[in-house]
């Protein structure tokens, strides 16, 4: 990414010399285009031919910028063929508008020759265009006032009905630009921990059938977990900074799609902080009573599936929501709903391989398996009152183990409870000059 937080784009754009006029048998496919664009679709069609006989086509190349943010609006684009991608950088973090095969592009900025809405770039390998000029458009407004009187009406109706919507794949989404993130990422985790801690030990208890003694008990080791906490979340915000700004997925390899890129910058951020993770569990957990530098790798496993869960629900999936909630005015509170819709996907798919990875670091000396049976085990007197019969009950206690398990409420609840702390903090803090 660049330095205001905008993606790193291919340093050339759609050289002037590439502009041809519009071929005869080309005239037809650009009509059909144009009619069927909101600004144009309900113009008369021979008011639509005098701006097609006013246009030029054009072929990029991937990676051109056919228009840039913030620049004034030369030329308005009729996409024919490929595809094109709308970037636009808000308070230094970029959003994806949308992606289109079909699309007009900038013809709403086109008249006054306004700030370009958002940059828009050639994604596949080639594309075809359509385009005019500010000067050319204007020129036929006003040489046709029916035109101009067809442009206003199809305009209103564009204005009423065009809500511009931010709709980034959920493995493409941006961090936001801080002013001192190391500080920011800091503070957030300092508060997060006490609520994380509390939690966990609430959640521990439940799995180990074991009460908690009193208050202090929430907060077990916290000069250890307070920092390695805060190391924790600077990880995986750090990490997934530092991916943003230097790894590009189209780039990683050839033999993969960039989508598939995409999900391996998301997930790097887990893999890495697993070992720190081990090391906060461990650290909170007392039921075992081995050295840390042996009992941090107990677990570390299924702890790795969930931390990739966890990163990719606190970095990508809490701003993919937060995108999709465009009717919550407040800022503040759109990313607390954000927050808490992602906390609760997070912690309802990262359940099963969290109480595994709790049971084994709490009792390393039984296996995977028979920490499974431990949690199908606590169904059995359900599934027998229910009345299931007994050659049923355990693959019925198993699916329940799996579905419905021990502390759901309680580890949904502490992955809410942080991402809102987490991203709550950092989003108010994201303006200050700390």
């Amino acid at each position: 990414m660049s330095d205001d937080g905008g993606p790193v784009f291919r340093p050339f754009s759609v050289d002037p010399r590439s502009f041809r006029p519009i071929a005869p048998g080309e005239e037809r496919d650009c009509f059909d285009l144009l009619s069927d664009a909101s600004m144009f679709r309900h113009m008369n069609p021979e008011n639509i031919m005098k701006i097609v006989q006013q246009m030029e086509s054009v072929e990029v190349r991937h990676g051109q910028i056919l228009l840039q943010q913030g620049e004034p609006t030369k030329r308005a684009y009729l996409l024919s063929k490929g595809v094109c991608s709308r970037h636009r950088v808000e308070d230094g973090q970029t959003h994806i508008i949308d992606e289109s095969g079909r699309q007009v592009f900038a013809s709403l900025h086109l008249i006054n020759e306004d700030p370009t809405f958002s940059t828009v770039v050639c994604k596949s390998d080639t594309c075809s265009l359509y385009s005019i000029t500010s000067s050319k458009f204007n020129d036929v407004l006003n040489k046709n006032p029916e035109v101009s009187r067809e442009v206003i009406v199809s305009l209103a109706r564009e204005v009423r009905r065009n809500i511009t919507v931010k709709r980034t794949p959920l493995f493409e989404q941006h961090p936001k630009a801080l002013k001192s993130p190391l500080l920011v990422y800091s503070i957030a985790a300092g508060v997060e921990s006490f609520f994380r801690s509390a939690l966990n030990t609430i959640l521990n208890a439940h799995l180990a059938g074991q009460r908690i003694t009193g208050f202090s008990s929430l907060f077990p080791n916290m000069h250890q977990q307070f920092i390695i906490r805060i190391m924790y979340i600077n990880g995986f915000k750090g990490i997934r900074s530092y991916l943003d700004n230097h790894v590009d997925p189209e780039t990683i390899d050839p033999r993969i799609s960039p989508a598939f890129g995409s999900f391996l910058i998301a997930i790097t951020p887990g893999v890495c902080m697993t070992p720190i993770s081990s090391l906060l569990e461990a650290a909170n957990v007392t039921q075992n009573t081995e050295p840390l530098w042996r009992r941090w790798t107990r677990g570390l496993v299924p702890r790795g599936c969930r931390e990739i869960i966890f990163g990719i629900g606190l970095n990508q999936l809490s701003d993919w929501f937060e995108e999709r909630l465009p009717f919550i005015a407040n800022d503040q509170l759109r990313n607390a709903a954000g927050s808490l819709m992602a906390g609760v996907a997070s912690g309802y798919c990262s359940h099963v391989v969290h109480n595994l990875c709790t049971l084994k670091l709490m009792f390393p000396n039984q296996s995977y398996g028979q920490h499974f049976e431990t949690l199908a085990g606590k169904w059995l007197p359900a599934v027998t009152d229910f009345g299931i019969a007994p050659e049923r009950r355990l693959q019925v206690s198993q699916i329940l183990a799996v579905f419905a398990p021990r502390g759901l409420m309680i580890r949904t609840s502490q992955i809410v409870g942080s991402f809102i702390i987490l991203n709550g903090v950092i989003a108010a803090l994201s303006h200050k000059n700390l």
